[in-house]
Parts: structure tokens; C-alpha cells; sequence
């Protein structure tokens, strides 16, 4: 048996974030209903030097993210696992939406020990977009 100091109570893992996508007018282009909207997303991670598209099998969202709707909420969010983990405290995520070549950047800061990792703050193409201190880890995304 391991000595006290050394047991592990329970892990916290914060490294989501929930993005509403919307247009100009308000349409939210991750209902699966809607026509217009955005039918395809691809995550990248920075791995070395390069980004590498994520692909993990054992994950519950394998290709890095999924769309849900909240029941309280009258819009569908995009849920991204961004890129993190022990003693990391600065991570890069890449997004794109749709057939856009373009890649949004999603870079987050961590507060990690050895058994948590918590999101701290969140920046979208280098604009400070979410804090621990505003509550639920998510921002708008708003396309042109």
C-alpha cells in the first residue's frame, strides 16, 4: 500500500472549452438543422514543432470535440479538448471550421500539480476570450 502522502484523492482534469459559432445575424451554424451551417471541424495539436491532427480511440470524443446542446440554452456549443496535461502550463490548440483552410488558435494556461490539471485562461487568435474567475469555460465565435 502506498504511504499516505502518496495517494491520489481524486484527479480534477479542466481542459475544455464550449464555443458557440454563430453568423452576423444570430444563426447558430452548429445546429445540425440548419442548412448553412458548419457540418465539418478538425483539432490540431502542436506536437514538436508541428501540428498534428488529433486522433485519439480511448477518448469519449475521439476526434477531439463534440456538439451538444445544454437543455438551458437555445444554442448548440462546440466542446474542444484542448491540448494540456501534467506539468504542462501553456498549450496550443488549432481549429478548423468548416472546408476553411484557415486554423483559429486556441491557447490556453494551465495550473497543473501532480494529480490536477485546470484551465485558467483561455485566448482565441491571441485575444484573451475566458477566465476561471467568468465561470463556464466558453466564448462566441462569431464568422462573417
Amino acid at each position: 500500500m502506498l504511504p499516505e502522502d502518496l495517494r491520489q484523492t481524486g484527479v480534477v482534469v479542466m481542459q475544455a472549452i464550449n464555443i458557440s459559432v454563430k453568423n452576423k445575424s444570430g444563426e447558430d451554424l452548429l445546429d445540425p438543422a440548419n442548412a448553412n451551417g458548419i457540418k465539418k471541424f478538425k483539432i490540431y495539436y502542436l506536437v514538436n514543432g508541428e501540428k498534428k491532427l488529433y486522433f485519439n480511440s480511448y477518448m469519449d470524443a475521439p476526434l477531439g470535440y463534440r456538439i451538444w446542446k445544454f437543455p438551458a440554452k437555445e444554442f448548440y456549443y462546440l466542446n474542444v479538448l484542448m491540448d494540456g496535461g501534467i506539468g504542462i502550463h501553456e498549450t496550443q490548440t488549432f481549429l478548423q471550421l468548416g472546408d476553411s483552410p484557415a486554423l483559429d488558435t486556441l491557447k490556453a494556461q494551465y495550473r497543473t500539480d501532480p494529480t490536477n490539471i485546470i484551465a485558467e485562461k483561455v485566448w482565441h487568435n491571441d485575444q484573451l476570450v475566458w477566465k476561471m474567475e467568468d465561470g463556464e469555460p466558453a466564448f462566441e465565435i462569431i464568422i462573417p
